[in-house]
Order: C-alpha cells, then sequence, then structure tokens
C-alpha cells in the first residue's frame, strides 16, 4: 500500500501536525456550524454517518447525539423514534447504532479521540456496513456497482488485517488511517467523483446519483 501511495517506508509519527491544524483554524473551519449542510445532504439523498468513542473527552459523543437528536430536517420524528441497536463483530458487542432515513449516528465502546486507533477491526467494520450495496443505514439500497466496488475494497482491507497476528492487528494509527484512505481511494475511483471534506470523508456515484458522507 505505500509503495503504491509512492510514501516512504517509515515516517516519524506524531500526534497533531501544527502546521495543518494552524492552517485549519485560520480557515475559519475550525468552529464552523455544519447542521445547515448535513440537513441540505439528507434533504439531496446523501447518507451521513457520524461517529465518535465513548471515551473522547474532546469531543464527546453525547454532543453529537445532541446536536443529531435537535437537528431540524424532513425525517426529526423518526429519527427520534429509531432504536439504539448493538454494533456486533465476530460476536461481540463494539458499540451502539441509531439510524433512520440516512442519518446514522454509532458510538464505538472502548475509542478515544483517534477510534481507528484505539478499534481498528470495528472501525473497518463500520466503514464496510456503510458503503455495503445493502446497507442498513441508507435510505435505499444504492445500485449494484459502487456497492460492490466498495464491498470489494472492504474485502481486501478485512482480509489483510485477518492474516496478520493479534500482536500485528495492534497496528498504528498512522497504518490504520492509511488503510482508511485506501479504502476511499479504491471505492471512490469506481464511483468517479471523490472529494476531501474538512473533517469528512465523501463518496458520490456520478452515474446512479448515490452519494457518502461520513463525519467523525
Amino acid at each position: 500500500v505505500q509503495l503504491a501511495f509512492g510514501l516512504p517506508k517509515s515516517m516519524p509519527w506524531a500526534v497533531c501536525n501544527i502546521t495543518v491544524t494552524l492552517e485549519f483554524v485560520m480557515s475559519g473551519d475550525y468552529f464552523a456550524d455544519l447542521r445547515l449542510e448535513v440537513i441540505q445532504l439528507l434533504a439531496a439523498g446523501v447518507s451521513v454517518l457520524v461517529y465518535n468513542g465513548d471515551d473522547d473527552f474532546m469531543v464527546d459523543w453525547l454532543g453529537s447525539r445532541s446536536w443529531m437528536d435537535s437537528l431540524s430536517w424532513q425525517h426529526r420524528s423518526e429519527w427520534a423514534e429509531a432504536p439504539n441497536r448493538g454494533f456486533y463483530l465476530e460476536g461481540e458487542k463494539h458499540g451502539m447504532v441509531k439510524t433512520s432515513r440516512g442519518l446514522t449516528f454509532m458510538q464505538i465502546y472502548n475509542a478515544g479521540h483517534l477510534v481507528p486507533m484505539d478499534q481498528p477491526k470495528a472501525t473497518l467494520a463500520m466503514l464496510r456496513t456503510f458503503l455495503s450495496a445493502h446497507s442498513p443505514w441508507r435510505p435505499e439500497g444504492p445500485g449494484p456497482i459502487a456497492g460492490q466496488a466498495a464491498t470489494i475494497a472492504a474485502d481486501v482491507l478485512l482480509a489483510g488485517l485477518a492474516r496478520r497476528s493479534e500482536a500485528e492487528t495492534s497496528v498504528s494509527g498512522a497504518a490504520i488511517a492509511l488503510l482508511l484512505v485506501t479504502l476511499g481511494a479504491v471505492a471512490g475511483a469506481v464511483m468517479h467523483k471523490q472529494a476531501l471534506c474538512n473533517l469528512a470523508l465523501c463518496r458520490r456515484r456520478s452515474f446512479e446519483e448515490q452519494h457518502y458522507f461520513l463525519m467523525a
């Protein structure tokens, strides 16, 4: 994967890149209210997934659920009545999911601000479910091409993790982030249109106007 992206074999890892962070803050997006944009995405048929680690003290899951519960969109009442269900992977409960009409929230257990680093398998399973051709988190199922592409991309990554030992599975956050970028790149290449949004990973399939939107 690193060779395919033209990356060096070894890079120093740091928690945050202050140069990137300052540019993000100075752009004005750091404190931007994106609720209107989320409403517009949902109205256009875009599936929206918001997730939080339940041990994240910087962006707590209760705060995310609060703004989602108060979101003034077309299906607010249906969202309010939607049940919270367990998210299971290999028979183990990894979190709770609430979903209705394309809006989905996932609380991931035993994860902090860097969910992919703390719960790599659960994160990949979450992405696979979100991008699946038959995802229960979408308002209506997408056509077969984009769904198959996303499912194949996820299958490749999950198979790679399965071949690792338990020790190797607990890879660094940087490596997991690279896997997530790979998943998005493979799926996006088949979907023809892709864009990296602030605090969000967007994927759009042009030929059937199906959309994907992910917020951390």
